[in-house]
């Protein structure tokens, strides 16, 4: 049942941060140090901000893959701007990675 309630919160939820994201002081990323920024869904419209002004060259999605489907690069339009995909699918909002993921995310180049 969570699947199916993440699925049906998901555009709800999305415009919510996006609303609050353009009303409040809130940040879409954050650069945490030299090589890490962590953020919410990376949307084609920033894909350059982040390549050229953040220098992204890996990105690791923990989103299913409905979420990305629309609004963010495939893992082809991310090797297209130079940068590495990992996909990790984890359930929205109920959901956890699994530690097999989180040693992948980990061990990734």
């Amino acid at each position: 049942m969570s699947g199916a309630l993440a699925r049906l919160l998901f555009y709800p939820t999305l415009a919510y941060n996006v609303a609050m994201e353009k009303a409040t002081s809130r940040r879409w990323f954050d650069r945490v140090d030299e090589t890490v920024v962590l953020g919410a869904l990376p949307f084609r419209s920033i894909t350059k901000q982040l390549v050229e002004t953040e220098n992204v060259r890996g990105v690791i999605t923990m989103n299913e893959e409905y979420e990305t489907k629309y609004f963010c690069n495939s893992a082809e339009e991310w090797q297209s701007a130079g940068v590495e995909q990992l996909r990790l699918s984890t359930v929205d909002l109920t959901g956890i990675p699994s530690l097999e993921n989180c040693v992948r995310a980990w061990s990734s180049p």
